[in-house]
């Protein structure tokens, strides 16, 4: 195998698995989303695209400005071939770092582990991943011992279910 090319078969077997999984899962949310754009950037397209031996999923968004110039990309997920037919999964992180969750998977193993863990989904619609599982932040009360500003008084605390 060459360091800069994936095996055509593997290739093909990305692909199908992407290119069914993410007009499964996410083309009905970005024909909701295009009806109602709401005033902030907003996703128009999942896609997929394969770097030398790196395969991404990615969101293409429309600008605030709605001109299509001013589209952008924003890779979310990345599988990295390492070796024959084994994979390195990541998410991309707010902090603008590539974070490695798992090392030497095959092909399959990553579908199942994307398709499970909304934490490698390229979110469209822009939400926490929490959030959109239906947790919901909730006031507890107060806490006048841990939960205090600095003149003293009490403020609630805020959890996700």
């Amino acid at each position: 195998m060459s360091t800069t090319s994936v095996p055509g078969l593997l290739r093909q077997q990305v692909d199908r698995w992407a290119e069914t999984w993410l007009k499964a899962k996410f083309s009905r949310l970005l024909e909701l989303r295009a009806r109602d754009p709401g005033p902030f950037n907003y996703p128009i397209a999942v896609f997929s695209e394969w770097r030398g031996k790196v395969f991404y999923l990615n969101v293409r968004y429309r600008a605030r400005s709605r001109k299509p110039e001013d589209d952008f990309v924003v890779r979310h997920t990345r599988m990295t071939l390492t070796s024959f037919g084994r994979f390195d999964v990541a998410y991309f992180r707010h902090t603008g770092k590539w974070f490695t969750v798992y090392h030497g998977l095959t092909a399959t193993e990553c579908f199942r582990e994307i398709e499970d863990s909304e934490i490698f989904w390229p979110t469209p619609d822009g939400r926490v991943n929490a959030i959109k599982k239906g947790a919901r932040p909730e006031l507890r009360g107060t806490n006048p011992i841990s939960s205090s500003d600095r003149a003293g008084r009490s403020r609630p605390t805020c959890s996700y279910s």
